[in-house]
């Protein structure tokens, strides 16, 4: 168990690696894509600019105007908001070094964790005592990280998604009626997603902690500590030479 652990946290690792990389890829796609809608823009100015100088009546003057504002009202880019990982906060420093320090932290733990099931396979006195410090250790680390990201890191990505989810509301059927109490939009989906990650960074330290708590239980039990004593001693089977 402690071995898959583990490789869940190299796969975390590698996706906090991967972040700058997405972030520079999407920058470079966000680039290009504004470049060839300024190039359109230009291109429909242009026309509009013709046709307004062949107009003769003041309807026609009048759509054409009405165009032009529509076109200046175009955003540059189609991308949609969540494709946008800065306004997502997963770059801000906090939350890149809170996601190294769950990782890191984890993957060392982790390999506690496997050290002491090997050296448990062979009764070894050490094993218990390393284990039983694993599990008080995944416990405290489990509490103090996401307590943190409770109050560190949920406020902060609370808020960048209830901002984005709000434009993209309002790009596709306008701006968002009030809410309870005339509460802004803005305002009920970051109380919203406030409540949703504080509820998960709670739910990762009850659950996160039911397997070391097991692991301390049992490694503290009469038995186990007898048997890891180093009085014990396995009997030989008959004929066996060693």
């Amino acid at each position: 168990f402690s071995a898959q652990l583990l490789l869940c946290g190299i796969c975390m690792g590698g996706y906090v690696v991967s972040i700058p990389l997405w972030v520079g890829l999407m920058d470079r796609v966000q680039q290009q894509t504004e470049s060839r809608m300024k190039a359109v823009r230009q291109s429909e100015l242009a026309a509009l600019d013709s046709q307004e100088k062949a107009a003769t009546t003041a309807v026609e003057k009048a759509v054409i105007a009405a165009r032009r504002e529509d076109l200046a009202k175009r955003p540059l880019s189609n991308l949609p908001p969540t494709m946008d990982m800065k306004k997502l906060g997963l770059t801000d420093p906090t939350s890149i070094a809170w996601s190294w320090t769950e990782v890191l932290s984890g993957i060392v733990v982790n390999v506690l964790l496997l050290a002491s099931g090997i050296g448990l396979l062979h009764w070894k006195p050490w094993a218990r005592r390393l284990g039983v410090w694993t599990a008080v250790l995944k416990v405290v680390r489990l509490t103090a990280l996401y307590s943190l990201f409770i109050v560190a890191i949920v406020p902060t990505v609370a808020k960048n998604m209830g901002e984005m989810v709000v434009q993209m509301a309002a790009q596709q059927q306008g701006p968002l009626p009030a809410g309870p109490g005339g509460m802004s939009a803005v305002t009920m989906f970051v109380r919203v997603y406030m409540v949703v990650y504080s509820v998960m960074g709670a739910g990762m330290i009850v659950l996160g902690s039911i397997y070391p708590l097991l692991v301390l239980w049992l490694l503290t039990r009469p038995g186990v500590k007898s048997a890891c004593s180093g009085a014990f001693l396995l009997p030989r089977e008959p004929g066996q030479p060693c």
